[in-house]
């Protein structure tokens, strides 16, 4: 597509219907120096909405409203035919409305992030610097792959940093000291892969004062009952897929608060310590709604992997994986060496559907 030609302007149409659209974007680089995408909206997990949420980008938005055609009342007699969550992404560019088998709805990260504005001063004991907080460091290799840290007290998400570099040696020592500003006490990572590097520096890295985890998403999940009785061992394929439900729960739990807040219907008064607070950060508000979940053979419940991701043309969702870490359940041990796996205590969660 677009590969082979010369043009003075390429545009794309229906990009966020595109299987592969970075295979697309690749291919016309070189055909036009001037490039435009134009789509309907198709959710979050695409290039399109990348490209849309970019700052660098110049963007046009051609609303429902601004065609003369579409009067008020041909407006409310398409809403009036139309199913809601057609019509929130077809006519009202509602990016989280196609939220289809996703762990985390889009509508949910949403109400996250105006809880952050509308609870305020309620939120003021975790805003402390001196407030307890849990640091997730996902570790990427340099050039697309982030190396992203992300801080969590109590329920309120500081916003996350990011280093593009491939020297993870310096990126861990940076790690480190924003964790030690935030005055987080732990900083939890993934040793897999690129994380390794992660491992041999914190051997010889000055960890005063901070406890630091290995935790292998892929490792089992631990032995924590939910209230319905079952163990996490039962219903989860791996620890990644307990960690992202965890998280799930509290992003549902969220949107009922927002809903009771607002008297609206399916509202529910959760307490604060239950919820989870967002930044107003593009990257990870953009991130979380993309991973899908399923159930395995075994009818355990699973995350969509990194591989199946990229079939989608959908790159690591590094933010959002740095999050997930910092709901990782400490480690039995007071102390762990980084090259120790530890292993899991229980720990209470609610489980919402």
């Amino acid at each position: 597509m677009g590969r082979g030609g010369r043009s003075s302007i390429y545009i794309v149409d229906e990009g966020a219907h595109i299987d592969q659209a970075e295979k697309v974007e690749a291919a016309i680089i070189g055909n036009a120096d001037c490039r435009g995408w134009v789509s309907s909206v198709n959710g979050m997990g695409n290039l399109f909405y990348r490209k849309r949420q970019n700052d660098s980008v110049k963007v046009f938005t051609f609303r429902l409203e601004d065609d003369p055609r579409k009067t008020p009342e041909w407006i409310a007699r398409k809403k009036a035919s139309t199913d809601p969550v057609t019509w929130a992404q077809e006519y009202e560019l509602d990016y989280g409305a196609s939220a289809e088998g996703v762990c985390i709805p889009g509508p949910w990260v949403q109400a996250a992030v105006k809880l952050g504005k509308l609870l305020g001063d309620r939120l003021g004991r975790w805003m402390s610097p001196t407030a307890p907080g849990v640091a997730g460091m996902d570790v990427g290799g340099g050039g697309k792959g982030k190396t992203v840290l992300v801080i969590r007290k109590g329920p309120v998400v500081r916003v996350p940093k990011s280093w593009n570099t491939p020297d993870n040696i310096t990126t861990t020592h940076s790690a480190l000291d924003e964790t030690r500003q935030a005055g987080a006490g732990v900083m939890n990572y993934d040793p897999i892969g690129v994380g390794n590097t992660v491992t041999s520096t914190l051997k010889h890295a000055n960890t005063d004062g901070l406890k630091v985890y290995p935790i292998n998403v892929g490792d089992s999940p631990s032995d924590a009952e939910w209230p319905d009785g079952r163990k996490a061992k039962e219903m989860f394929a791996n620890l990644k897929a307990e960690l992202w439900w965890t998280v799930r729960c509290a992003f549902q739990r969220s949107y009922e608060l927002l809903l009771f807040l607002e008297g609206q219907e399916g509202g529910c008064d959760h307490p604060l310590e239950d919820i989870i607070v967002l930044p107003d950060s593009k990257e990870l508000t953009g991130q979380l709604p993309v991973p899908k979940w399923l159930k395995n053979e075994k009818g355990r419940i699973a995350i969509e992997s990194k591989l199946s991701l990229a079939r989608r043309g959908i790159p690591s969702p590094d933010f959002a994986e740095a999050l997930v870490l910092t709901y990782a359940p400490e480690p039995i041990e007071d102390f762990v060496m980084p090259s120790v796996t530890p292993v899991f205590g229980g720990r209470g969660a609610g489980l919402l559907s």
